[in-house]
């Protein structure tokens, strides 16, 4: 099952991990959409994931349904959230050009 990962615009900690949205999909099923948290290990202090250690993290992810809260769309669903997401993000960062 193909699998995208949104992260935070807040990297979190250690102690606190940053939260993140994934998608998950297959051939004639649902869209699986879950706010789940970024729980791999920081560096440094800094809330960052070095970019190769990144990309192991994220393939390693993708076997694995990580806990969180996640909802199954139809294609109606999908195309509401796809309205309400294009509606949120230009009242509040304004219409692309």
């Amino acid at each position: 099952m193909p699998r995208e990962m949104i992260s935070s615009s807040n990297h979190g900690t250690n102690d606190h991990p940053a939260p993140l949205v994934q998608v998950a999909w297959g051939r004639e099923t649902y869209v699986q959409v879950g706010v789940c948290y970024d729980d791999r290990p920081r560096v440094d202090g800094s809330g960052h994931v070095p970019k190769s250690e990144a990309s192991d993290e994220i393939d390693s992810m993708r076997v694995t349904i990580p806990e969180g809260l996640w909802s199954d769309l139809n294609r109606d669903g999908i195309n509401r959230l796809i309205r309400v997401l294009r509606k949120a993000r230009d009242q509040a960062y304004g219409v692309d050009a």
